[in-house]
């Protein structure tokens, strides 16, 4: 394992420990890597203000500036550890209806995340990330929103998701029929299913033969439709990336359909 590797992973493990990343930043300046050095510096020493941090501060232009010319994949390993922050509305059905497209979920779980406010609506990016999404969600919204280090005094529940998948039999012209009719047709959609959970998980085919066959279910009010929670408890970024390992799936032989999707809860102080 090389020291890089051993910094990344003790600050994945640990994304608020700021002596690991000082330590990591000195080693960076001694492998000419200064933009990233300087950029972990300065996300440990932003200054705070009554609600979270001084985004109108030299370090936070410094730190976000820095940060657009920065792999993004770096930032969110080495130095995410910012929460955002909705600490209330003033127009509820815009705050809805922005979270609803901004994050692609329901409108059920649009309106969940948004009445549980004060919390934490986005866990665990880098800075840049942050601030962009408060730009995105405040703009034209009326939402209160502010960037906290996610080890900010009094914390509050943190909003996490789930990636939901289902996967529809069809027959003709792609019209949905129930599962156990065509058992020829089925067994090849839930051999997709392995597939897909193995690809956004990682995993071998077995373990996501175990996971589907024990988990997946299909609703007592739509026989036409097979879901699966393929992971739950994860932070928006974490959740996209599974949905992006997903989609696109494509059935060459065009009998089923499959469709990936995040929802919203309120979790656990994280």
């Amino acid at each position: 394992m090389s020291d890089e590797t051993a910094f990344l992973d003790a600050l994945k493990a640990n994304l608020a420990d700021d002596t690991t990343r000082l330590v990591y930043a000195d080693w960076l300046d001694e492998h000419n890597e200064p933009a990233k050095a300087e950029y972990l510096r300065l996300v440990t020493r932003l200054p705070l203000v009554d609600d979270g941090i001084d985004l109108s501060s030299p370090e936070a232009t410094r730190a976000n500036n820095l940060g657009g010319a920065l792999p993004t994949e770096w930032q969110e390993t080495a130095a995410g550890r910012f929460d955002v922050v909705m600490l209330g509305y003033v127009d509820k059905v815009r705050a809805i209806m922005r979270v609803r497209v901004m994050f692609e979920v329901s409108l059920e779980s649009a309106i969940g995340i948004v009445e549980c406010a004060p919390n934490r609506i986005v866990v665990h990016t880098a800075f840049s990330s942050a601030i962009t999404h408060l730009g995105r969600l405040a703009a034209n919204t009326g939402m209160v929103l502010a960037v906290r280090p996610c080890d900010y005094d009094g914390p509050l529940s943190a909003v996490m998701f789930q990636v939901l998948v289902t996967c529809t039999p069809y027959e003709g012209d792609h019209d949905p029929t129930e599962w156990r009719v065509d058992p020829e047709r089925d067994e090849r959609a839930t051999s997709a299913f392995y597939r897909l959970v193995g690809r956004a998980l990682g995993i071998d085919q077995s373990a996501a033969h175990v996971r589907v066959t024990t988990t997946s279910f299909i609703p007592e009010d739509r026989h036409s439709m097979k879901c699966l929670v393929v992971a739950d408890g994860l932070s928006l970024l974490q959740a996209q990336q599974v949905v992006k390992r997903c989609n696109p799936f494509v059935d060459v032989n065009r009998s089923f359909g499959v469709d990936c999707h995040i929802s919203g809860r309120n979790g656990p102080n994280l």
